[in-house]
């Protein structure tokens, strides 16, 4: 789902799919992948602003000597009317199920496809992004578990780990920029809370803060920008650098290290998507 139209076809699909006599709400819910009511409000906050967010797309990514944009958007009318019905929570999801049909996912699939060769995201593989969110719960797990370091310590990486696996369920909504929101808030958090000599002079925490900063590397590696090491202000670089875990003190490092052959330069070459429909 390496586009904002590939993921609205996907929880359109989904949301077609659901039993016809359940509440709207009960059938989003798991498609949205929420932890609680506030999470919901929130995802479901972008998910209707989806539709905009892919004509915005489409318009600026399409050819005007080969692309028709009309073509690609005929799903607008039709989905803006059951998204708009959608805020009936309680309500049968049926209500919002007859409103717009698959027809109006093969043209948002074609959205997609064109999107995909225009490389406005990275690609990320389904089982990467699934493998790296288990890592990240079970070191949250563990880190939860552990009585061997300071709670101030111990409060700020978890704080941290909330904000990543909140922005991994995200994912199905807002795609990589939900990853790139959490890795800032985490590194800005280690620059204005001081908290990195905090670490360097408690022997129990280095070792979780290590595996906390391999973390932020994996996950800074996933999201990179192809061309650039990441689109982001040199403060924030300075920052990443500080919280790698190849990182000695007094040593500064140049790049996040994560083994030999992966670093914040990962090479993302997006690969169109076979399955969606070409433009007749």
């Amino acid at each position: 789902m390496n586009s904002p139209a590939a993921r609205l076809a996907n929880i359109l699909k989904r949301l077609l799919e659901a039993n016809k006599n359940i509440s709207t709400k009960d059938a989003l819910a798991p498609i949205l992948g929420s932890a609680d009511g506030v999470e919901f409000a929130r995802s479901f906050g972008y998910l209707i602003g989806l539709p905009q967010q892919v004509a915005a797309a489409v318009t600026n990514a399409a050819d005007p000597d080969h692309d028709d944009v009309d073509w690609y958007l005929q799903w607008r009318p039709t989905v803006d009317r059951a998204l708009s019905q959608a805020w009936a929570f309680t309500s049968a999801v049926h209500s919002v199920q007859q409103l717009y049909s698959s027809n109006d996912i093969i043209y948002l699939e074609a959205c997609g496809n064109l999107l995909g060769r225009a490389r406005i995201e990275p690609r990320i593989a389904p089982e990467t992004l699934d493998d790296l969110w288990q890592k990240t719960q079970d070191l949250r797990d563990d880190l939860f578990n552990a009585e061997d370091l300071p709670a101030d310590l111990k409060s700020f990486m978890l704080d941290q780990l909330e904000g990543i696996l909140r922005a991994f369920r995200e994912f199905i909504i807002r795609g990589p920029e939900a990853l790139a929101e959490a890795i800032n808030q985490a590194v800005g958090a280690t620059v204005t809370s001081r908290i990195m000599p905090r670490i360097q002079e408690s022997p129990e925490a280095q070792p979780w803060w290590k595996k906390f900063s391999v973390q932020i590397a994996l996950i800074t590696s996933l999201i990179g920008i192809p061309g650039t090491v990441l689109a982001l202000p040199p403060a924030y670089q300075a920052a990443v650098e500080a919280i790698s875990p190849s990182a000695e003190a007094g040593r500064p490092t140049s790049t996040i290290v994560i083994d030999q052959s992966v670093n914040i330069e990962l090479d993302q070459s997006p690969s169109e998507d076979d399955s969606a429909p070409s433009h007749p």
